[in-house]
C-alpha cells in the first residue's frame, strides 16, 4: 500500500470523471479498510492507496447511463474529427500529388469511411468508460493524396 497521486491522464473522462468514480474509488479503499484522503485537484487524484485506486479507475463501468453517456460524447467528437477529414476544399488544396485523380479521391474518402465505421464500432463495444477513453480517434485517418 503506497499513498501518492495518480495523474489526471488516468482518470477516465478528466477533466469531467463520471459522477459515480469518486465514490467507487471511496468505496473501494473502505472495503479494503484503508484509510486516508481521496481528492481530485489539478495534478491529479490524491490517495492513500494507489495501486487500488489505479484499479478501480481502470475497471471502472458505472451506471449503463453514464457509460452511454461517455460513448455518445466519444462518438460527437469523432464524428466532428470525421467531418474534418471530409473537407472537399482542404483534400483540393492539400494535395501533394501533381493532380488528384477519382482512384486517389476514391480511395481516400473510402479510407475515412472505413477509418471512422471502425473507430466507431470499437466505441461502441467498449465495455466500460476507461475502455472508451482508451480508444484513439486521432489514429488512422489518411494523408490527403
Amino acid at each position: 500500500m503506497a499513498a501518492g497521486f495518480i495523474p489526471v491522464t488516468n482518470i477516465p473522462g478528466w477533466p469531467n470523471p463520471p459522477a459515480g468514480l469518486m465514490p467507487a474509488c471511496q468505496k473501494s479503499l473502505d472495503n479494503a479498510g484503508i484509510t486516508g484522503p481521496l481528492f481530485i485537484n489539478p495534478q491529479g487524484l490524491r490517495t492513500p492507496d494507489t495501486t487500488n485506486t489505479q484499479n478501480v479507475l481502470s475497471t471502472y463501468t458505472g451506471s449503463a447511463t453514464e457509460l452511454t453517456s461517455v460513448k455518445d460524447v466519444r462518438k460527437k467528437a469523432l464524428f466532428d474529427l470525421c467531418d474534418t477529414q471530409y473537407d472537399l476544399r482542404s483534400l483540393a488544396d492539400g494535395n501533394t500529388s501533381p493532380s488528384l485523380t477519382s482512384t486517389n479521391v476514391g480511395q481516400y474518402l473510402a479510407s475515412v469511411g472505413n477509418n471512422y465505421r471502425t473507430l466507431k464500432a470499437n466505441i461502441n463495444a467498449a465495455a466500460n468508460t476507461a475502455a472508451v477513453n482508451a480508444i484513439n480517434i486521432n489514429t488512422g485517418w489518411p494523408t490527403y493524396p
